[in-house]
């Protein structure tokens, strides 16, 4: 369990911002995305092409699971909730001109 300290001054957890992004790092839950591209030269023009790709985010299918419930008169005290972090795959094409 991970508990951030207010008000935030430094870091004290093991979340942490990469950069500019919105998503939040979490170190001890990596996820893992594979892309596979393919590009193909059109023969009939001579700067075109098509490209395949197929992209899996969270290819192991990782369960991320909230933080429990920590309202001591809630029924549902000290157990967890919520999860995230499904495995979501991706296929498209481009045609370069």
């Amino acid at each position: 369990m991970v508990l951030l300290k207010w008000p935030i001054g430094r870091p004290s957890s093991i979340l942490t911002k990469s950069g500019n992004s919105l998503k939040t790092v979490d170190a001890t839950h990596p996820d893992f995305d594979f892309s596979v591209f393919r590009r193909f030269p059109l023969r009939f023009r001579e700067n075109m092409a098509l490209e395949f790709r197929a992209e899996a985010y969270n290819v192991f299918n990782t369960t991320h699971f909230g933080n429990p419930v920590s309202n001591l008169s809630n029924v549902n005290f000290g157990q967890i909730t919520s999860a995230s972090g499904s495995r979501q795959l991706q296929f498209g094409a481009r045609l370069d001109f």
